[in-house]
């Protein structure tokens, strides 16, 4: 969780792949990574455009898809990088673009950068401002168990742990089952996303959809509260 995200130019996936090149329909792709910056550069042939990528999002266990700003919005940028296939390809969800400025990457709304930002950064929406640039890359301690100031200070400041500690922090173990996968899948995608996305139509595609695909298992009407993500799963160590 705290390899949610980091500044693309200290991907340890693009610093070990400084120069990678792809061709994807009519546009040529170059993402450089040395000194301290990362850069995208898409031509057509006839003309070029270079974006500073300021976000990787994603450890890259699996893929890495990178952010820039351009006229003060975020953009996902077109191609993301793909451990499987060890170089870039085609970010999950683009359409095959029309224009330079599209290859390049697409634009995001002001609703899916903030959620972008809220599973992949910490702190990032303070008193329910959007604050990118004061956002800490990477999912701290605060961003499962919330505001954590006074809990820390009270504990810091007597020898044995405070009496009451424990309650001036959220502690998602404490939990019901249903309530623990549903806090879960508020980045992870809810049953509501996946109907209202269609993705339950999506078979085995929609397996990336861990608490939906939980939920409609066959064990999880029984009852068992054994059954949670965090059966398998420590957040705290990933």
């Amino acid at each position: 969780m705290a390899r949610a995200a980091t500044r693309a130019a200290e991907s340890e996936q693009l610093k070990s792949h400084p120069k990678l090149a792809a061709n994807f329909g009519a546009y040529g792709y170059e993402l450089l990574t040395a000194n301290g910056k990362a850069a995208l550069s898409v031509s057509d042939g006839s003309h070029t455009t270079t974006k500073d990528l300021l976000w990787a999002v994603g450890d890259g266990r699996f893929g890495q898809t990178y952010l820039y700003r351009d006229h003060s919005g975020f953009y996902e940028s077109q191609l993301s990088f793909y451990t499987r296939e060890n170089g870039l390809a085609t970010t999950t969800g683009h359409m095959d673009p029309r224009t330079l400025g599209a290859a390049a990457g697409g634009l995001t709304t002001s609703v899916m950068i903030r959620q972008c930002f809220g599973c992949h950064f910490t702190a990032s929406t303070t008193e329910d401002q959007f604050r990118p640039d004061d956002a800490i890359p990477g999912l701290g301690c605060e961003a499962c168990h919330g505001p954590g100031l006074q809990h820390v200070v009270l504990n810091t400041t007597q020898r044995d742990e405070a009496p009451g500690g424990d309650q001036l922090v959220m502690n998602p173990a404490k939990l019901s089952p249903a309530d623990s996968v549903d806090f879960c899948d508020a980045c992870h995608r809810t049953t509501a996303d996946a109907q209202l996305q269609e993705l339950v139509k999506g078979g085995v595609n929609n397996v990336r959809l861990q608490p939906y695909r939980l939920q409609k298992s066959k064990c999880w009407d029984t009852g068992d509260a054994r059954i949670t993500c965090m059966a398998c799963h420590d957040p705290s160590s990933e």
